[in-house]
C-alpha cells in the first residue's frame, strides 16, 4: 500500500492556459461536480484536495523583486465550498532577447 496516493484531474497546461482562465476552468469543474466532491471528502483516511495552479510570467525587468497576486472570487468560493485547498505555483522565466514580452496570466493579471 502507498502512503500517498491519488486522483489527477488536469484542466489545462499553465505553460498554455492562461492564469485567469485556469482559475475559471477550476471554479466550473469545482462547481459542476460539487457534489462528488464532498463526498470524497467523506473517504476514510483522506486528508487533502489539492488544486494546483500555475502562474508564468516573464522578468520584465532584472531589478524586480517580487509581485503580488489574488486569486478569483468566484474560484476560492468554490474551493470552500468543496474543502478544496488551492496552491499557486509562480515561475519567472528570462525572455528571449528577440521576442516581445508577454505575460501568460492574461488579462486582468499582474
Amino acid at each position: 500500500m502507498y502512503d500517498i496516493s491519488g486522483i489527477e484531474i488536469v484542466l489545462g497546461d499553465g505553460l498554455s492556459v492562461p492564469f485567469n482562465e485556469q482559475q475559471s476552468r477550476a471554479a466550473d469543474y469545482l462547481k459542476a461536480h460539487g457534489s462528488e466532491f464532498r463526498k470524497l471528502r467523506q473517504t476514510p483516511g483522506l486528508e487533502d484536495i489539492d488544486l494546483y495552479l500555475e502562474f508564468t510570467t516573464e522578468f520584465v525587468t532584472l531589478n524586480t523583486t517580487g509581485f503580488g497576486y489574488s486569486l478569483n472570487r468566484r474560484l476560492m468560493r468554490q474551493c470552500v465550498a468543496t474543502e478544496v485547498w488551492v496552491h499557486m505555483t509562480v515561475s519567472l522565466v528570462q525572455p528571449d532577447d528577440d521576442a516581445e514580452p508577454s505575460n501568460a496570466a492574461g488579462s486582468g493579471g499582474m
